[in-house]
């Protein structure tokens, strides 16, 4: 009797089972580069976790089935920013993988970002796109905060509570001799979010992977400009197998300001399928991928490239062309970076970007210099790469932009293909990863291009198209925070316990009015907003978002107010300007209060403002709002009462 027991008190705390197998809470875990011990009450607490994830069988296989089609995406952007393989699993707690997926707070996709969390990872958030909808950008985003999390802590755990109470938010609560540990105990007293994520990830691992996705996504770069419909039409998938994975096109075409993914379900292997597919009998067999390389009379046609036609400001003393469609200018002898912005009426900043060149780019006599932004695949597929012909040099030629070109041909500073004389390059598709690398013999291609114009034939001298120096890589500069660090956005609300410190920040303009005391016999009275300004400095782990909540003000107006940019990395010591308001007040005496010395405040609350902002408006603590208006939470709504006494 006394071993049935044992055996079954051991089953019940140690496994449960899930789809016909038991899952075991182990005694040790490995999370990227540390090892977990787990006491034996964080067992027994992780079993609780675990069972009420895999409670439902038929709902637990359906988040299993999600993550077999998403995880090969995400796990190759995590490959590509150094993340943990195994924070994949968070997103299942997040949002189990629903691309609108909305909390109560207002976080909006597969990784829940607030909007302006969102735009300060760089993700697009407006009327037309919202990427926090997107698996790839949003992806993005949550490797980008995760590792300026780490940044702080370099411990991976503290990076996961972090995404859910903010750096600032996780600093004041995390033990900084774990900073850098490789090994942790966990216990029943480990943070709520971690231990539900330690489930998500203990339950998931053992399930996921184990059979291939019944539908397969990939994901495609060439859509700029395009609608879905357009995308439809090209891919051969239908538009509606395309609207649910690609929500975050809310609207219209998909803009060309950089390159979108948008994301092709697939039924079995890409190379199997064809363009189209209204009758199967008439179709042509064409692959959506182009897997296969044509034979070599097909690339003739990108010996037509670069198409050179007058523009319509083109004058003899200015001579502005329309080079694949895009407004460019062709250098001239003696020509620099600068003459060349000039003529083309631009600034350096956006010469140097269209063409993905730095200062120290030499100009040469022929070289093709665009004035936008060059496409993001050619009207041909392939070109051969000549004798002295670079991948810049190619990017110029087609007005197609070199990062572009390198991804097609999966070309990185550490792997791709020998980039020599011969190499057929990929100009409109991505080659897939199981096509090796095609070399050609070099010949000939076409006639050098002619500049026409439509009014009469007339060939400029300028028609051979010179072979150029591939620059180096621009790259970007950034100011580093004081203590070189940058800080994240803190994902969450802060916590409710907010330092006294900022109330002696020196006003930068006093008030025009104050609040006045008015005796108990006149009637009540509405005061007009009166603007004012006080100074915020930057402390450690604070950030555009927690500063905004901190003065229950919008992230946008703080980036207004203070000239910044949405994605800025803040300083330690940094002054921001933050502009505050005298509030419209109501105020009724009380018949009590006809003796005393007090006045009695009756205050309607505003959208949007919180106990903090209130009891700075009014000089009063937050715990004498809550004695005085019997308050048992921080919440408050708008058109709420509150009861204010003045001293």
């Amino acid at each position: 009797m006394t071993r049935f027991l044992i055996l079954m008190i051991a089953v019940s705390c140690t496994a449960i089972r899930s789809n016909g197998q038991y899952i075991e809470v182990p005694t040790q875990i490995q999370f990227g580069d540390m090892t977990l011990n787990i006491t034996n009450d964080g067992r027994r607490k992780l079993q609780e976790e675990v069972e009420i994830i895999t409670k439902s069988s038929a709902h637990f296989q359906r988040k299993v089935d999600l993550a077999n089609q998403y995880f090969p995406i995400i796990e190759r952007v995590f490959r590509e920013y150094g993340i943990p393989d195994d924070i994949k699993y968070l997103v299942i707690q997040e949002s189990a993988l629903i691309p609108d997926a909305v909390s109560s707070s207002q976080a909006v996709g597969y990784w829940q970002f607030k909007d302006y969390t969102a735009m300060e990872v760089g993700l697009r958030v407006d009327q037309q796109v919202d990427e926090r909808m997107s698996i790839t950008a949003s992806s993005i985003g949550a490797a980008r905060y995760m590792k300026k999390n780490n940044l702080f802590f370099n411990n991976w755990l503290y990076a996961v509570q972090a995404y859910q109470m903010g750096p600032g938010g996780a600093m004041k609560v995390l033990d900084k001799k774990y900073y850098g540990a490789k090994k942790m105990d966990i216990n029943a007293n480990t943070y709520w979010y971690v231990l539900k994520f330690l489930a998500h990830k203990i339950a998931y691992e053992s399930a996921v992977g184990l059979a291939p996705p019944s539908i397969e996504l990939y994901e495609y770069m060439d859509g700029t400009n395009m609608t879905l419909r357009d995308i439809a039409r090209e891919t051969g998938v239908s538009e509606e197998a395309l609207e649910p994975y690609n929500k975050w096109l809310k609207r219209g075409k998909v803009p060309d300001d950089k390159t979108y993914a948008v994301i092709i379900p697939a039924a079995g292997p890409v190379d199997d399928r064809i363009v189209s597919r209204p009758d199967p009998a008439k179709t042509e067999k064409i692959s959506w991928a182009s897997p296969s390389v044509p034979e070599f009379d097909e690339l003739n046609e990108a010996g037509s490239f670069p198409i050179i036609e007058k523009h319509r400001t083109y004058t003899d003393e200015n001579p502005i062309y329309k080079i694949n469609n895009k407004p460019a200018i062709i250098a001239q002898d003696g020509d620099r970076l600068t003459t060349l912005a000039d003529r083309g009426t631009i600034s350096m900043d956006k010469l140097l970007k269209y063409n993905e060149i730095t200062t120290s780019h030499k100009v040469k006599s022929g070289d093709i210099y665009y004035l936008k932004n060059k496409k993001n695949k050619a009207r041909v597929h392939y070109h051969v790469l000549q004798e002295n012909e670079t991948l810049w040099g190619v990017s110029q030629k087609y007005g197609v932009k070199l990062g572009q070109i390198k991804t097609k041909n999966r070309i990185t500073e550490k792997k791709g293909p020998e980039v020599k004389p011969g190499l057929v390059l990929w100009m409109r598709f991505v080659r897939k990863e199981d096509i090796k690398p095609e070399y050609r013999n070099i010949e000939s291609i076409g006639k050098p291009p002619v500049i026409k114009d439509k009014q009469a034939k007339i060939e400029n001298p300028n028609t051979e198209i010179n072979e150029v120096i591939e620059p180096e890589p621009a790259v970007a500069q950034v100011q580093p925070a004081k203590d070189g660090l940058k800080y994240a956005e803190e994902n969450t609300e802060p916590p409710i316990a907010l330092s006294d410190s900022i109330t002696n920040l020196p006003p930068v303009e006093q008030p025009s009015e104050t609040l006045s005391t008015i005796p108990a016999e006149t009637e009540p009275f509405q005061f007009q907003k009166t603007e004012k300004w006080i100074v915020h400095e930057v402390r450690k782990g604070e950030t555009l978002s927690s500063i905004s909540r901190l003065y229950e003000v919008k992230v946008m107006d703080i980036v207004e107010w203070n000239n910044l940019k949405i994605n800025e990395a803040l300083s330690i010591g940094q002054k921001l300007r933050i502009q505050s308001w005298e509030p419209n007040t109501t105020i009724i005496p009380e018949q009590e209060n006809k003796n005393s010395q007090d006045t009695v405040i009756y205050y309607t609350v505003q959208k949007g403002e919180g106990l903090f902002k209130i009891s700075r408006d009014f000089e009063v603590t937050i715990k004498e709002l809550m004695e005085w208006n019997d308050k048992e939470d921080f919440e408050l709504k708008e058109g709420e009462i509150l009861k204010i006494i003045k001293r």
